[in-house]
């Protein structure tokens, strides 16, 4: 094969992400429209740079709002540390075979 599955994978999220009559997946951290599977789960690029930049540079964030703020489209930038939390609740994996995705 000229291309691997990965690559044809990733070329066809690309091809169908703005067409609207694709369905689409939410993001498992913050709702948004998912790009695909990265990190071990459905996730928007927003979260994967997120989680891909607080792993690599091994981030230390704190709440101040008790832990427990909500993580959605809107508010999604507002506390990293609930943020990386939920990532990792909702199942990504820093040792993941998508680290490099």
């Amino acid at each position: 094969d000229l291309f691997d599955d990965d690559f044809l994978d990733k070329l066809s999220l690309l091809s169908n992400y703005d067409n609207p009559s694709t369905p689409s997946f939410p993001c498992k951290v913050c709702g948004d429209k998912a790009s695909g599977n990265h990190f071990g789960v459905l996730s928007c690029e927003a979260c994967k740079s997120f989680f891909r930049r607080s792993i690599r540079t091994d981030a230390r964030y704190s709440c101040r709002a008790g832990r427990c703020c909500e993580i959605d489209k809107q508010s999604r930038n507002r506390c990293q540390y609930c943020r990386l939390i939920k990532c990792v609740r909702v199942g990504m994996k820093k040792d993941s075979k998508f680290y490099n995705s």
